[in-house]
């Protein structure tokens, strides 16, 4: 019997592979946290900057800024300024807060979504949703252009 090959492994052994196992969980998750909240602040950032590009785009385009999208619309009127195809863009707004208008916007409706999935809310004052008569730009104007642009 003294000559008997070992087949297994022992107890201790079993319990300290374990034990060092236990202690890289330890260290490795909190960073994994880190990270993947990270990475949700920044598919934030890079969405509030692409809805801000598509709001400028709207309103060089409109001359007001978009209605928010009522948050209880459902069906056809969901994502569209006030939550319905019939209205013109430019008039007053029956809400000041909701969902961001996306399909108005012409962006995907996953970029209205902070990085956990949220939806982010849009809130305009009213008066700013209207077009006074003024016709959108036709060109970027820059206050350092010498000439004033029409």
């Amino acid at each position: 019997m003294a000559n008997q090959a070992r087949k297994a492994f022992t107890l201790v052994e079993m319990s300290m592979v374990l034990v060092i196992i236990g202690l890289v969980i330890m260290i490795v998750y909190p960073a994994l946290g880190a990270f993947r909240q990270s990475m949700q602040a920044s598919a934030t950032q890079s969405n509030l900057q692409a809805l801000m590009r598509a709001t400028a785009a709207f309103v060089q385009n409109n001359g007001c800024l978009p209605c928010p999208t009522p948050a209880s619309t459902t069906g056809v009127g969901f994502g569209r300024v006030r939550g319905d195809t019939l209205t013109a863009m430019c008039s007053v707004c029956p809400i000041a807060e909701g969902i961001v208008p996306f399909v108005s916007l012409g962006i995907p409706m996953q970029t209205t979504k902070d990085g956990w999935g949220r939806w982010i809310t849009l809130r305009v004052d009213p008066a700013l949703t209207i077009n006074f008569g003024v016709a959108p730009p036709t060109e970027l104007c820059l206050a350092s252009d010498p000439a004033p642009c029409v």
